[in-house]
């Protein structure tokens, strides 16, 4: 009996080993890619996310967070928006995709994509939601600045145009 107590407590020491060698590859990807994993449990409405998201928005995570604590950081024009695709996802599809602003604890606005899948239990009710979500800001002040330059170039070539026909018409 003793030696099958023994095995048995090496194969859970191995398993544990290997459980956090696949935590920590999984945490490097995530990292890697940008993406940041959470998991809300419905029924008990409690959010966990991974540390660096809990950096970026400022919740503690040793508290007990429920998922309005999490809407008060979206940015107030995204709240309805982001709330009804939460409870869409719960009650129809159990697919969440969306894009919205955060607003940090310093006052900065950061854009997120969120993408989940909806657990259901018996009943088809639903029990937790499991997804990533991506800061995709640095992307988005990008293409505010390439379509700047997009309509600095159509008026300077407007401007331009208008020039050269200008110029034939004094020409003739």
């Amino acid at each position: 009996m003793a030696y099958s107590l023994t095995l048995d407590l090496m194969r859970a020491r191995k398993l544990a080993l290997d459980l956090d060698k696949s935590q920590q590859r999984i945490s490097l990807a995530a990292r890697a890619a940008n993406l940041e994993m959470w998991e809300w449990d419905v029924v008990r409405d409690k959010i966990w996310v991974t540390r660096t998201a809990n950096e970026m928005t400022g919740i503690d995570a040793s508290d007990s967070v429920k998922l309005d604590r999490y809407l008060e950081i979206v940015h107030p024009d995204d709240q309805q928006r982001i709330r009804e695709a939460f409870f869409h996802a719960l009650e129809n599809s159990g697919d969440l995709e969306a894009e919205f602003r955060i607003v940090s604890p310093g006052g900065d606005i950061r854009w997120l994509s969120v993408c989940g899948q909806v657990e259901f239990g018996i009943n088809a009710k639903p029990l937790h939601i499991r997804g990533e979500s991506r800061d995709f800001t640095e992307r988005k002040y990008a293409e505010a600045e390439l379509q700047e330059h997009r309509n600095e170039l159509a008026h300077i070539s407007g401007i331009s145009s208008l020039g050269q026909l200008s110029s034939a018409l004094a020409h003739e």
